[in-house]
């Protein structure tokens, strides 16, 4: 019986021997080696399409054993075709190695808005405004309208100026609309002009002299006004009577409009006088005529009856060469 047990030990003692040669393999992650990362994807940026971001699509990177290089299994956090809010979002890719840890790696998607408001609705050049004032007139229009593309980021404001409503003063004026969104975004700015015109001539008669004979030093007057730009001045002029041949015997720029005229400048006769009230635009106006007639020169006369040492009773007539009255 023992020559069988021999044969048995032999064997035991082969199979050790062999078993002292088989290689054992330790895997890279096995050795707490992290898996190599390849093909991740770049930083990713893009523009939101709605409010809530835009769906973005990657390809997920590979990670292999340092050691076989055997693929390893990646999984990725937000998932490719996500959707990614408007901010920088990192994505974070993992692999599992043999010994259970959990390896990274990450890239950043970053959506965001620069997409500029659209501005519409812009009104047409306003023009033929008369002036109400000698600052130019109110003029009023409606707001251009803008929107964002897509509806990213609302609300939009939009704002012009000068504002609706605002004085504008005579000429053209360009008023610049703008429109930006919630956050920053600003619309390429859109104008149209405004203008303000003064074609309403003023208004203005002569308040003094009166009519009739005038002498000395008088005053000529005049209520001169405008509604629109404004009266610049205010011209006094005399004529001949019916010659139509002006001369200007002063000019007032100051309300009330008044000048003195010195009558005595002037030959003795019948005058035609008048006020020329012009804008500062421009527009003028003549006012009516009145007629005077100057008298500076004294009378003269003499007394031909009764004679010198006449005796007088009752009534009796006094004359002289030039007027004659009852006494």
């Amino acid at each position: 019986m023992s020559d069988r047990k021999r044969p048995r030990a032999a064997a035991g003692v082969l199979i050790a021997t062999l078993l002292a040669f088989v290689p054992i393999v330790m895997t890279g992650s096995a050795l707490g080696e992290p898996p190599v990362f390849s093909n991740v994807p770049t930083d990713i940026i893009t523009e939101a399409t709605g409010p809530g971001g835009i769906a973005v699509s990657y390809t997920n990177p590979t990670a292999t054993d340092p050691i076989d290089s055997s693929n390893l299994p990646v999984s990725c956090t937000p998932d490719s075709g996500s959707i990614f809010a408007i901010t920088t979002t990192t994505v974070n890719c993992s692999a599992t190695g043999s010994d259970e840890t959990l390896y990274t790696t990450s890239f950043n998607v970053t959506v965001r808005d620069t997409t500029a408001p659209v501005i519409s609705g812009v009104p047409a050049d306003i023009t033929g405004v008369e002036a109400t004032s000698p600052g130019g007139a109110p003029v009023s229009y409606t707001n251009p309208t803008a929107a964002d593309p897509n509806n990213v980021s609302l609300p939009v404001t939009v704002s012009c100026s000068p504002d609706s409503g605002s004085i504008f003063a005579l000429g053209e004026t360009t008023i610049t609309c703008g429109a930006t969104d919630s956050r920053g975004n600003s619309a390429t700015p859109e104008t149209f002009t405004v203008t303000v015109q003064d074609t309403i001539a003023p208004t203005g008669s002569l308040t003094a002299p009166a009519a009739g004979p005038v002498r000395g030093t008088i005053t000529l007057s005049s209520d001169s006004a405008d509604s629109g730009s404004g009266v610049a001045s205010v011209a006094f002029q005399r004529s001949p009577h019916s010659a139509n041949t002006w001369t200007t015997i002063s000019t007032d720029t100051i309300s009330p409009y008044s000048v003195s005229w010195d009558t005595t400048s002037a030959t003795d006769g019948s005058y035609d006088l008048r006020a020329v009230t012009t804008d500062l635009t421009g527009n003028s106006f003549t006012s009516s005529l009145i007629q005077v007639t100057v008298d500076n020169t004294a009378p003269t006369g003499s007394l031909t009856a009764p004679t010198s040492g006449a005796f007088l009773r009752q009534t009796v007539v006094l004359t002289s060469k030039d007027r004659k009255s009852v006494v």
